[in-house]
């Protein structure tokens, strides 16, 4: 209600500064024909300028402000459905990958992340054309739900996909078709599956890669860089490999779950205006249960 009476506000500020300088010239002209007086008149355009230009400096901020924090407030789409090479400075990849990934069976996805952590991922053709309204899908804006599935999947033992999670959420107001998913999607929607979970503010090699090693997971909200072509991205921290780096699972790229990454680059890559305890959860994993 507050965004369509300041878009109102903006609407009529324009025309009003209009019938204003003519209303106010009409009435001088008036006087100085008939008293024979002359009134400088050219303050009238610069009075109206500056009411307009104000106005449009007010919208601007307004709607930047408006954007900054629905940013806040939610994951929106990435730009693509389908994952792009990684940088060479980051990870190896095959060079055919990217380009087959839209078109791979059911059966490629089906794999283990670490041997023991349920991996899911939103463009498998099973669900990834599924959404709620037309223009929504999970391929494109399933990220959320998609590492929820994951998540829930292995801590629970229950076989819950992507789809089942996102109508879940959605029936909570946590996923928004054709948008995104909400930051409180990682505690109030774990909750509906009986999965703890809670912010984590020890932003340290340190501290995350102990609570891995206790059978713990992380989910990671990243920012626009290596896993996020737009303005974030969830990602699961799945377990440490033999030589302790992280495993992860991300529900848009195969290949990044198929490798194993220094720590310091994944959280390079936390988004820290995230809502809701973010950008770093932790979930309690098989050990805490």
């Amino acid at each position: 209600m507050k965004n369509r009476k300041i878009s109102l506000l903006f609407r009529v500020l324009p025309p009003f500064s209009i019938i204003f300088s003519l209303s106010f010239v009409l009435i001088a002209s008036v006087f100085n024909a008939h008293y024979g007086a002359e009134i400088d008149l050219s303050f009238v355009g610069r009075a109206a300028d500056s009411i307009e230009q104000g106005g449009k400096k007010l919208a601007g901020s307004a709607s930047a402000s408006i954007e900054d924090a629905r940013s806040r407030l939610y994951v929106f789409a990435e730009e693509m459905s389908a994952e792009e090479p990684e940088s060479d400075a980051y990870a190896q990849s095959s060079s055919s990958e990217a380009a087959e990934n839209s078109d791979r069976s059911s059966s490629v996805y089906d794999f283990m992340v670490g041997g023991n952590f349920v991996y899911l991922s939103q463009n498998d053709p099973r669900w990834r054309d599924l959404g709620f309204k037309d223009g929504d899908s999970i391929g494109i804006y399933g990220c959320g739900p998609a590492s929820l599935a994951m998540i829930a999947s292995t801590v629970t033992g229950r076989d819950i996909n992507p789809y089942e999670a996102a109508e879940a959420m959605y029936q909570k107001g946590l996923y928004l078709p054709a948008q995104g998913s909400s930051h409180a999607i990682m505690t109030d929607g774990l909750a509906h599956f009986s999965v703890k979970s809670e912010g984590f503010y020890e932003y340290t090699p340190e501290a995350v890669i102990s609570e891995l090693k206790k059978g713990n997971y992380f989910v990671l909200l990243t920012k626009k860089g290596i896993f996020s072509k737009s303005t974030g991205h969830f990602i699961v921290l799945a377990g440490l490999d033999e030589n302790g780096k992280v495993l992860i699972a991300d529900s848009n790229s195969v290949s990044n779950s198929q490798k194993s990454w220094d720590i310091e680059t994944v959280l390079s890559q936390a988004k820290h205006s995230a809502s809701s305890g973010g950008p770093l959860w932790l979930i309690q994993g098989l050990a805490g249960m």
